[in-house]
């Protein structure tokens, strides 16, 4: 999916994909971390919307 290029930057792990009732991809996906993940995965969110609001 085309969005997923921020995920690989943040190292979180695709946990789920929702299906449609046909059985195709849906456009949601479900992302998790470990606990111990979250403060530097927060933070690389943190940076990337303050680079993204001053642009």
């Amino acid at each position: 999916m085309p969005g997923q290029r921020p995920r690989l930057q943040t190292q979180a792990a695709e946990a789920r994909c929702l299906m449609r009732q046909d059985g195709t991809r849906r456009d949601s996906l479900f992302y998790s971390g470990l606990v111990d993940e979250w403060p530097a995965v927060r933070d690389r969110l943190l940076t990337r919307i303050a680079a993204k609001s001053t642009a």
